[in-house]
């Protein structure tokens, strides 16, 4: 009897749970890395005075609504909508 060579493995990204009203940040591609969770109720400052300005690779949006996310601090820049529901890694030239 032939043993059949183990099936490969592959690594899917990890599940994300996002609150309704928010939006996901992640550090890397494919929802790794560190993250950051902004939520609809707070100040949508310029996130350079936390450390994410460039920073920021893949994202995740709640159930609530879509997010428009821009290149730049002060909502400068292309900007890219993330759907209400989705996950997507950004364009690279985001960060």
């Amino acid at each position: 009897c032939r043993s059949n060579p183990a099936a490969p493995t592959t690594t899917q990204p990890p599940v994300v749970n996002v609150n309704p009203g928010c939006i996901m940040l992640f550090e890397n591609y494919d929802k790794g890395g560190a993250r950051l969770e902004v939520c609809s109720t707070q100040n949508m400052d310029y996130f350079a005075s936390r450390g994410w300005n460039d920073r920021v690779s893949s994202v995740c949006a709640g159930s609530s609504f879509s997010w428009q996310i821009f290149e730049h601090g002060d909502f400068r820049g292309i900007s890219y909508t993330v759907e209400k529901g989705k996950c997507v890694n950004v364009p690279g030239y985001f960060n």
